[in-house]
C-alpha cells in the first residue's frame, strides 16, 4: 500500500478533531456574543430606570421611594458587574477555544502537506518505472 493511502486514516482522524474544535469555537463565540448582549441590555434597562426614577423635572420624591430607587440601581449595578466579570471569562474561554482550533488546523494542514509530497513523490517513482521501462523496450528494439 502507498504510503499517501497509509497517511489517510490519520489525516481524516485530524480532520474530525479540527471540526470538533471549530464546534467549539463557534459555541464559544456565540455563549460570549449572548452574554454581551444580555450586558448590553442591562446598561439600557439601568438608563431606563434611571430616567423614569428621575420622574419630571422639578418633581419631588419621598425618601422612600429614593431609597428604593437607590436599592434598585444598586443591584443593577451589582448585576452589570457580574455579568462584565462573566464576560471576561467568557472571553478567554473564547480564546482558548480560538487557539485549540487554529493548533488542529495547523496539524490537518501538516498533514495534507505530508500526503502532497508523498503523492508527488509516488507520482515522480511512477514516471521513473516508467521512463525505465521505455529505455528497456528501446535497448531490446535496438538489438
Amino acid at each position: 500500500m502507498k504510503r499517501s493511502k497509509r497517511m489517510q486514516p490519520a489525516v481524516r482522524v485530524a480532520q474530525e478533531r479540527e471540526q470538533a474544535a471549530a464546534r467549539r469555537f463557534g459555541e464559544a463565540q456565540r455563549i460570549l456574543q449572548e452574554n454581551e448582549r444580555r450586558l448590553a441590555e442591562l446598561f439600557t434597562y439601568r438608563e431606563e430606570y434611571r430616567a423614569m426614577a428621575a420622574g419630571p423635572e422639578g418633581g419631588t420624591v419621598s425618601v422612600f421611594q429614593f431609597q428604593q430607587t437607590r436599592r434598585f440601581l444598586d443591584s443593577l449595578d451589582h448585576a452589570i458587574a457580574q455579568q462584565e466579570r462573566a464576560i471576561g471569562g467568557l472571553r478567554e474561554q473564547s480564546e482558548q477555544q480560538r487557539r485549540a482550533w487554529l493548533t488542529a488546523r495547523g496539524k490537518v494542514k501538516a498533514l495534507e502537506n505530508v500526503v502532497a509530497r508523498c503523492l508527488a513523490e509516488e507520482e515522480n517513482e511512477a514516471l521513473r518505472r516508467e521512463q525505465k521501462e521505455i529505455d528497456e523496450w528501446a535497448q531490446r528494439d535496438r538489438k
